[in-house]
């Protein structure tokens, strides 16, 4: 079985020339997991406490305000890349060598913003350290209730999730694909599953073998269009 995921399934099918495999015909799909959105942080000394003040900076001081992600291609990476677009921000995308190192630069206000995962953004932002300005799922988030949606934010367009799922070789025996997904569906609904998960910064996600099937190919299609769109090169 694989664990896959928005970068092995959608994005690096359009990033590396020679990934190996092809992501609609080479696997079965078992059952989704779980996602998790990202959220924007800024360094509190930073004059913006919404999205719109974020991005009315970035307008004013084009590629003065620097995106850091953990990498070319992450999820964190598009973020900055989606803000750009969809909101006509004119960022500078700095990629790190690792996520840690972005985080640490922005908490040392070497840089001024970071798309991060919940469980590495948030504890930041309790602890005051870094400020919150949205999350990118498509509605607002359990793991932080309070914080809007980049759609909310006025952002059209921008949604952003990471995700997960069990995938098998493509030709494995439809009986073994059925049982395997009786089974995941039998523990995601489990409370204890939904706990464990929270504490990860993440969610369950429940949706049928269709369902899911259609969620990966429309994010293959998806990461397809901006990878054009920005114009990242393939390594």
């Amino acid at each position: 079985m694989l664990l896959g995921s928005v970068s092995n399934m959608a994005i690096n099918p359009h990033l590396l020339k020679r990934v190996g495999y092809d992501p609609r015909k080479d696997f079965a799909v078992i059952s989704s997991l779980a996602r998790g959105p990202q959220m924007l942080v800024v360094h509190p000394n930073l004059p913006a406490k919404t999205v719109q003040e974020f991005l009315a900076l970035a307008r004013k001081k084009p590629n003065a305000l620097i995106c850091g992600s953990g990498g070319v291609g992450t999820p964190a990476h598009f973020g900055c890349e989606l803000l750009r677009l969809r909101g006509d921000a004119h960022l500078l995308h700095v990629p790190y060598k690792g996520t840690g190192l972005s985080i640490n630069d922005l908490l040392g206000a070497q840089i001024h913003a970071v798309f991060a995962s919940m469980p590495v953004g948030y504890p930041h932002v309790r602890s005051g350290k870094l400020r919150a300005l949205a999350s990118t799922s498509p509605e607002r988030t359990p793991l932080a209730p309070e914080l809007p949606t980049m759609l909310e934010a006025g952002v059209p367009g921008f949604v952003s999730e990471s995700w997960w799922g069990a995938f098998v070789p493509a030709g494995t025996p439809a009986p073994i694909v059925r049982r395997l997904a009786d089974v995941v569906a039998s523990i995601l609904p489990e409370a204890e599953t939904r706990e464990r998960f929270t504490a990860l910064g993440i969610e369950t996600l429940i949706l049928s073998n269709k369902e899911f099937t259609a969620l990966v190919r429309s994010e293959l299609a998806h990461y397809g269009k901006i990878v054009k769109e920005v114009g990242i090169a393939s390594q």
